[in-house]
């Protein structure tokens, strides 16, 4: 798995902990929803600034990103039927 697509499924394993939907995390976070989805499905490089401001959307703080990101990078979490992650 690319380093994108890590990214993005640690986002959307964030927020569907949250029960948040994609579009309430663009709108909170300023991100235009198209560019939110590239990045779910690792088809996009937010920026630093971005990331943040996604995160914040989420309510997640860096450590559980970072957490996560391990949880993706173990193979962990598998993807729903529905395009979400569980563990």
């Amino acid at each position: 798995m690319d380093l994108y697509k890590i990214v993005g499924h640690a986002i959307r394993h964030l927020r569907t902990q949250r029960a948040l939907s994609q579009v309430t995390v663009s709108t909170r976070s300023g991100v235009n929803h198209s560019y939110y989805c590239a990045i779910e499905r690792g088809d996009a490089n937010p920026s630093v600034k971005k990331l943040y401001d996604i995160l914040s959307a989420i309510g997640a703080t860096p450590a559980e990103f970072a957490e996560a990101l391990s949880i993706v990078v173990r193979g962990v979490c598998v993807t729903t039927d529905a395009g979400s992650l569980r563990e």
